[in-house]
């Protein structure tokens, strides 16, 4: 969900310490979005290297190869 911001003529009327915590809660949110997108980003590349791993199993049983734990 997207927040809507101030207005720049709001922030420009603003006293130093009300821009200051407004500078201080925008890097704040900052550094949460930074989470949450190593978050995803994680989530994303586990969910690629599973769907690589089916797609390497599928190959490997469609030209008969022995399964690949059969060797472990």
């Amino acid at each position: 969900m997207r927040r809507s911001q101030p207005p720049l003529e709001y922030l420009m009327t603003c006293s130093q310490s009300s821009l200051e915590g407004f500078e201080l809660a925008r890097l704040d949110q900052v550094a949460h979005l930074r989470v949450e997108i190593r978050n995803l980003h994680e989530q994303w590349i586990e969910a690629e290297v599973a769907a690589r791993l089916a797609r390497f199993l599928l190959d490997g049983r469609r030209a008969g190869a022995p399964s690949v734990f059969c060797w472990i």
